[in-house]
């Protein structure tokens, strides 16, 4: 199952990410596309880290900035094998890549240029994590037959570990940033940007995926930052096709589109978008 989890900067979609991979796993496998650029972003995704060991859920980090699509499809790969969908035999475990990013692994060295993102995009403070847990707490009485529809089959916790990763528009900006000057860069990212939704589309188990609203605020007065609003929009709407849940964050209230979704009568013509 694909989830997309979007909403805008320090909104709690992080947050709500992992709350919805612990509640629904008995073990993580954190994906992170930030790069380190700077002592402030260190920092940050050390707090980020020690925060998710210190919840006592069994996350484990993977560092992939460039090469999501193909860490998508390892993981898928070995988590078929494990399973005996393949073979036809017994599940015997994850493979070798699924048994590696259950292991812990250092934070990378410095990374690219960050021109046109948000330090803050992925990684949220130690204060914003409380007030989401008094959230949790104060709106337990609400949860009600809503959330137990859209979560139904998940009472008993996934003994595969549950992937998340976060997020969707730093790896954007990584690969924008890659391509920046060559002469064939839409093309590329054009094709980087379908090979990754088909990954994500096609991985056997639950996927929840983070990315950034960016397009709702004001146009941006420099190039660049017109070019990631445009593609991150694009991306976002892909992933958001083929997803079967997507989650709306705001405030840090999480409100699932697609139970909510207009879908016009079969054989109309009201398709397409800007």
């Amino acid at each position: 199952m694909l989830t997309l989890v979007t909403g805008g900067a320090r909104s709690g979609k992080s947050g709500f990410a992992e709350r919805l991979v612990r509640h629904e796993h008995k073990a993580g496998i954190y994906i992170a596309t930030a790069q380190i650029y700077d002592n402030e972003m260190r920092e940050r995704i050390e707090l980020h880290r020690r925060e998710r060991e210190a919840s006592g859920f069994a996350w484990r980090t993977v560092e992939e900035p460039h090469a999501l699509s193909a860490l998508l499809r390892r993981l898928g790969a070995e988590a078929r094998l494990g399973r005996g969908d393949e073979t036809g035999g017994e599940a015997s475990g994850g493979g070798p890549a699924v048994n590696a990013a259950m292991r812990p692994q250092r934070v990378g060295e410095a990374g690219a240029d960050a021109r046109g993102v948000d330090p803050g995009d992925g990684v949220e403070t130690r204060s914003e994590r409380a007030a989401e847990a008094g959230a949790d707490a104060n709106g337990a009485d609400q949860a009600g037959s809503a959330n137990e529809a859209l979560l139904a089959g998940t009472a008993s916790r996934d003994e595969a570990p549950g992937v998340l990763v976060d997020c969707l528009t730093l790896w954007l900006s990584n690969r924008l940033l890659r391509h920046e000057h060559e002469p064939e860069r839409d093309r590329l990212l054009d094709a980087e940007i379908g090979e990754l939704v088909a990954a994500a589309a096609a991985f056997p188990g639950r996927l929840t995926i983070v990315t950034n609203e960016v397009g709702s605020g004001i146009v941006p007065e420099y190039p660049l930052g017109r070019l990631y609003r445009d593609w991150a929009g694009r991306l976002n709407r892909l992933m958001a096709e083929r997803a079967e849940r997507v989650f709306l964050v705001t405030a840090g209230i999480p409100v699932e589109l697609k139970q909510l979704q207009y879908r016009f009568p079969h054989g109309s013509s009201g398709e397409g978008g800007s």
